[in-house]
């Protein structure tokens, strides 16, 4: 790097870190974002230390028997019922924090059952304690922002008192909801729902302002050189 070791005002040490920014923005730019497998945690201490601080919806602030929808615009998540499901907060003798848990039943008359729990952004994690999966068929689908399948996880059974974990960690932070599927015949209870956005990183754009003023300075110096 000459333009390091020229007159142009800038200390070397200054002047190699605002080159690395700029080479990186345009190398950010001309690649586009990384897109890396989806990680499945069943430890939640796992889970939390490979995410920043989740959101946690534990449902208590309802009152038993409320279908579960949109109660949460300030978290922005969003449930809804998926494969003729019927997610309802309800008050229930074990459940995993203080009063209530999501009972995810299937509507009158109907087999299956399920919620959809979609995110307003793009989140990096995500993750649910459930419980009373008897029947194999219960299936947790992640997708990304682009409706692409990121991964799956088939719950655990027969563990019908039983509170079990499961997290996603997505290294594009690209989860925009997940569907989670009961098979015929079975009740499916979840907890502490949580969710981690991904913390803010320089964009490309960022990276190369960043490294502007070299650019300016160095054609600066080949302007004088001709002169």
């Amino acid at each position: 790097m000459q333009v390091c070791k020229s007159r142009i005002g800038i200390q070397p040490t200054v002047c190699r870190r605002i080159s690395a920014f700029a080479f990186a923005g345009l190398a950010s730019l001309a690649t586009g974002p990384a897109h890396a497998a989806l990680t499945v945690y069943t430890a939640e201490s796992a889970w939390l230390s490979a995410v920043p601080a989740p959101t946690v919806i534990d449902f208590d602030n309802l009152a038993s028997g409320t279908a579960v929808s949109n109660q949460y615009p300030f978290a922005g998540v969003t449930f809804a019922p998926f494969n003729n499901g019927l997610p309802v907060a309800t008050a229930e003798s074990n459940p995993l924090s203080l009063f209530n848990i999501l009972s995810v039943d299937p509507l009158p008359s109907s087999a299956g059952g399920g919620v959809s729990i979609g995110f307003d952004s793009p989140q990096q994690g995500m993750a649910f304690w459930y419980n009373d999966s008897q029947f194999a068929g219960n299936v947790a689908t992640v997708y990304g922002t682009s409706n692409q399948v990121l991964g799956s996880f088939e719950l655990v059974f027969p563990h019908p008192t039983e509170w079990l974990f499961v997290g996603f960690r997505s290294p594009a932070n690209d989860i925009a909801r997940i569907d989670i599927a009961m098979g015929d015949g079975d009740r499916v209870t979840l907890d502490n729902v949580q969710f981690s956005a991904a913390v803010p990183e320089p964009s490309a754009a960022a990276l190369l302002l960043a490294g502007i003023p070299l650019l300016w300075a160095m054609r600066r110096q080949r302007q004088g050189r001709r002169a």
